[in-house]
Protein backbone atom coordinates (compact mmCIF):
# COMPACT_ATOMS: atom_id res chain seq x y z
CA UNK A 1 0.00 0.00 0.00
CA UNK A 2 1.17 3.40 -1.02
CA UNK A 3 0.29 6.79 -0.29
CA UNK A 4 -3.05 5.02 1.30
CA UNK A 5 -3.59 3.42 -2.15
CA UNK A 6 -3.31 -0.40 -2.96
CA UNK A 7 -1.78 -1.50 -6.54
CA UNK A 8 -2.93 -4.10 -8.25
CA UNK A 9 -2.47 -5.57 -11.78
CA UNK A 10 -4.48 -7.98 -13.80
CA UNK A 11 -3.26 -9.79 -16.74
CA UNK A 12 -1.57 -13.05 -18.42
CA UNK A 13 1.22 -13.88 -19.21
CA UNK A 14 1.48 -14.97 -23.33
CA UNK A 15 4.18 -16.90 -24.40
CA UNK A 16 3.99 -16.59 -28.16
CA UNK A 17 4.63 -19.79 -30.44
CA UNK A 18 7.14 -20.15 -33.29
CA UNK A 19 4.73 -18.95 -36.06
CA UNK A 20 2.38 -16.18 -37.02
CA UNK A 21 0.02 -18.56 -38.02
CA UNK A 22 -1.04 -20.33 -35.01
CA UNK A 23 -3.38 -23.43 -34.93
CA UNK A 24 -6.08 -23.38 -32.62
CA UNK A 25 -5.30 -25.66 -30.30
CA UNK A 26 -1.95 -23.99 -30.08
CA UNK A 27 -3.81 -20.71 -28.71
CA UNK A 28 -5.66 -23.48 -26.42
CA UNK A 29 -2.62 -24.33 -24.68
CA UNK A 30 -0.37 -23.11 -22.33
CA UNK A 31 3.00 -24.19 -21.52
CA UNK A 32 1.99 -27.25 -23.27
CA UNK A 33 -1.08 -28.37 -21.09
CA UNK A 34 -4.53 -27.53 -22.23
CA UNK A 35 -6.33 -24.32 -20.76
CA UNK A 36 -9.08 -24.82 -18.19
CA UNK A 37 -12.45 -23.11 -19.65
CA UNK A 38 -14.36 -22.93 -16.02
CA UNK A 39 -13.50 -21.63 -12.88
CA UNK A 40 -12.04 -24.36 -10.34
CA UNK A 41 -14.88 -24.33 -7.96
CA UNK A 42 -12.88 -25.70 -4.68
CA UNK A 43 -10.05 -23.56 -2.23
CA UNK A 44 -7.24 -22.85 -3.50
CA UNK A 45 -4.73 -25.25 -3.42
CA UNK A 46 -7.17 -27.97 -4.44
CA UNK A 47 -6.63 -28.02 -8.27
CA UNK A 48 -3.04 -29.66 -7.56
CA UNK A 49 -0.40 -30.28 -4.35
CA UNK A 50 2.40 -28.11 -5.97
CA UNK A 51 -0.18 -25.05 -5.29
CA UNK A 52 -1.37 -26.76 -1.58
CA UNK A 53 2.60 -26.66 -0.78
CA UNK A 54 2.91 -23.26 -2.04
CA UNK A 55 0.07 -21.76 -0.15
CA UNK A 56 1.32 -23.41 3.36
CA UNK A 57 4.81 -21.51 3.03
CA UNK A 58 4.95 -18.87 5.95
CA UNK A 59 6.72 -16.62 3.40
CA UNK A 60 5.37 -17.82 0.15
CA UNK A 61 4.95 -14.96 -2.69
CA UNK A 62 1.69 -16.22 -3.66
CA UNK A 63 -0.96 -15.46 -1.43
CA UNK A 64 -5.04 -15.85 -0.93
CA UNK A 65 -6.08 -12.29 0.52
CA UNK A 66 -8.71 -11.74 3.00
CA UNK A 67 -11.85 -11.38 0.24
CA UNK A 68 -10.58 -14.55 -1.29
CA UNK A 69 -8.86 -13.37 -4.28
CA UNK A 70 -5.43 -14.85 -5.38
CA UNK A 71 -2.58 -13.14 -5.83
CA UNK A 72 1.27 -13.40 -6.72
CA UNK A 73 3.60 -10.90 -5.15
CA UNK A 74 5.71 -9.20 -8.11
CA UNK A 75 7.89 -6.76 -6.28
CA UNK A 76 7.99 -4.50 -3.53
CA UNK A 77 9.22 -1.16 -2.54
CA UNK A 78 9.99 0.87 0.45
CA UNK A 79 8.52 4.47 1.06
CA UNK A 80 8.59 6.83 4.02
CA UNK A 81 4.95 5.45 4.67
CA UNK A 82 6.50 1.71 4.79
CA UNK A 83 6.63 -1.18 2.24
CA UNK A 84 4.62 -0.55 -0.96
CA UNK A 85 3.96 -4.13 -2.65
CA UNK A 86 2.56 -4.60 -6.19
CA UNK A 87 0.75 -7.70 -6.65
CA UNK A 88 -0.30 -9.49 -9.58
CA UNK A 89 -3.74 -11.62 -9.67
CA UNK A 90 -3.31 -15.35 -10.55
CA UNK A 91 -6.14 -16.25 -13.13
CA UNK A 92 -4.47 -19.82 -13.93
CA UNK A 93 -2.62 -22.07 -11.67
CA UNK A 94 0.98 -22.11 -12.61
CA UNK A 95 1.74 -25.34 -11.87
CA UNK A 96 -1.24 -27.46 -13.53
CA UNK A 97 -3.18 -24.58 -15.52
CA UNK A 98 -6.53 -24.97 -13.70
CA UNK A 99 -8.45 -21.65 -14.31
CA UNK A 100 -8.73 -20.24 -10.50
CA UNK A 101 -10.35 -16.81 -11.06
CA UNK A 102 -12.26 -15.57 -14.02
CA UNK A 103 -10.73 -12.22 -15.24
CA UNK A 104 -13.91 -9.95 -15.41
CA UNK A 105 -15.45 -11.51 -12.15
CA UNK A 106 -11.82 -9.58 -10.79
CA UNK A 107 -12.07 -6.43 -12.61
CA UNK A 108 -15.72 -5.91 -11.46
CA UNK A 109 -14.33 -6.62 -7.74
CA UNK A 110 -11.84 -4.41 -8.39
CA UNK A 111 -14.21 -1.76 -9.77
CA UNK A 112 -16.42 -1.74 -6.92
CA UNK A 113 -13.83 -0.88 -4.20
Amino acid sequence: MMNGHLLIAVSTIYVPSAGRGQRQEEKDTMFGMKKAEKVHRGEFGTCCKDLADCLKQPNALIRKQEDGRLFLTIGYMETDQGTGWFDHAVIYCPFCGSKLQDRKALADTIKDR
